[in-house]
């Protein structure tokens, strides 16, 4: 447990030794038990060294670690084996009677996965040099966790009395109360957080996010460094730019602007500098821009800015059918990798009856907001539909049907934005007869009623002017 701090000892006591005459210089932040601070403190990324080079002062105690904390949004986020410490200046050492009421003080919230306090100390064990130890508890914790004098602890090295005999060897466990009760003219020389585990450079996600720590009366709550803040209207041809804010004088900035349309995003190519040209590439998405900062002795953070509101989609006029016929068709979709789908996956009957209007439904996942929309065998276009909720709703009215040869024909899509691809397979039916008649009517049927009127009409008349005939007799 934490045996690494024996094989860094020696540095750590050359910067324990320096510590008087640097104390101040890199790190913003420091703690000061012996004075009135004040209830809450914000750390930020910068203001943490990545090493142990100097020991007053919030740093990663590890060697080797400078990518294994940051803060982010969620807090102070560890990296597998990590401990980030705030270190004392000699003045500031808790020594004494104070000692263990001081200890006590300390808490910590851990908003995801474990972690563990962390308090080091300095003690004579009956030596002519100090020795060092570090005491956590002996089990991590999640959530809000509080210092207990009698909760069971461990320690980093072998601890010794004040005639130099073993009382603990290292990784041995007591109470925190046992153990400082045990070491000789304690000192503690600062306090931290600490996560355990392998470290794996490959790791995505952090091992516990730290939400604050509270020792002596003061809260170390964590929040990003500085601000970037985008400025400009979300919109395809307009000019966003970002400006930062509140990071240490001196630092220098790279930026990566990026695009985020929710399942799918990425970084700009090309967008790295101070401002970028919306294009229609990230219509129907949000632009935002990670900003890198960096300043020798600390180390680098990376905050990202705002969000802009969504990029609308622009309506193009629609574009020309992708291949001119129905025999290019097919090498068309597999160049991009398209095979159509059924009429059942667009919500079609199997066969259509050109007599009657149809609505084509197909899914949508490409950034599009406007798709045209094509029917071969010789394409017609059926116009530009939206897309709305991932899908497009095509109409296929009984005029255009009508005008189809019967049997298979192809409905391809295309992505006004993305060039994306769909396709549906169609069959038409065939115009029968009966449906010829209702659809279009047959030339013959009005003269023969006609003339069958006209037969009944002429009969009618007979018989009335027979009637009358033989009325005036």
């Amino acid at each position: 447990m934490n045996s690494k701090k024996n094989n860094t000892w020696a540095a750590r006591a050359a910067a324990l030794g320096l510590s008087v005459a640097i104390a101040g210089g890199a790190a913003l932040v420091a703690a000061a038990p012996a004075q009135a601070a004040p209830a809450t403190v914000k750390v930020t990324q910068s203001d943490i060294r990545s090493n142990e080079d100097s020991y007053p002062g919030w740093h990663q105690g590890y060697d080797d670690a400078a990518d294994r904390a940051r803060v982010g949004v969620n807090g102070l986020e560890l990296f597998n084996q990590s401990q980030i410490i705030d270190g004392f200046t000699p003045e500031q050492y808790i020594s004494g009677d104070t000692l263990a009421d001081v200890v006590a003080t300390g808490s910590w919230t851990t908003t995801t996965g474990p972690s563990y306090f962390q308090l080091p100390f300095l003690y004579n064990g009956g030596q002519s040099s100090q020795s060092f130890t570090t005491l956590r508890p002996a089990s991590p914790s999640t959530g809000a966790a509080a210092v207990s004098l009698d909760d069971v602890w461990a320690t980093s090295s072998a601890i010794k009395d004040a005639d130099g005999a073993v009382v603990y060897e290292k990784d041995a466990t007591a109470t925190l109360r046992e153990f400082l009760n045990t070491l000789d003219s304690a000192q503690l020389i600062g306090f931290g957080v600490l996560t355990d585990g392998v470290y794996d450079p490959s790791a995505v996600y952090p091992t516990a996010y730290i939400e604050s720590i509270a020792f002596n009366g003061t809260t170390y709550t964590f929040g990003t460094t500085g601000a970037a803040t985008v400025s400009g209207t979300a919109a395809i041809g307009s000019t966003l730019t970002v400006s930062t804010a509140d990071f240490p004088q001196g630092s220098t900035f790279s930026y990566e602007w990026y695009w985020n349309g929710g399942q799918r995003g990425g970084p700009i190519d090309g967008a790295t500098g101070t401002s970028y040209t919306v294009t229609d590439d990230v219509a129907g998405s949000v632009v935002g821009v990670l900003v890198t900062a960096k300043l020798a002795g600390f180390t680098t953070a990376r905050v990202y800015s705002n969000l802009t509101d969504v990029v609308p989609f622009v309506q193009k006029p629609a574009a020309a059918a992708p291949v001119a016929n129905s025999t290019d068709l097919p090498a068309y979709l597999a160049s991009h990798g398209v095979t159509p789908g059924t009429p059942l996956s667009a919500g079609l009957p199997a066969t259509l009856d050109p007599t009657k209007g149809y609505t084509a439904s197909v899914e949508w996942t490409a950034n599009d907001g406007f798709v045209d929309v094509y029917l071969y065998s010789t394409p017609i276009l059926l116009g530009s539909f939206p897309v709305v909720d991932g899908k497009v709703q095509v109409t296929l009215s009984a005029d255009v049907l009508a005008k189809l040869a019967a049997g298979s024909h192809t409905l391809v899509l295309v992505g006004q934005s993305s060039g994306g691809v769909q396709a549906v397979a169609l069959s038409v039916a065939a115009v029968t007869g009966t449906a010829a008649l209702a659809a279009t009517g047959d030339n013959n049927v009005i003269p023969a009623t006609l003339a069958g009127l006209l037969v009944l009409l002429g009969a009618a008349g007979v018989l009335v002017s027979r009637r009358r005939r033989a009325t005036q007799a």
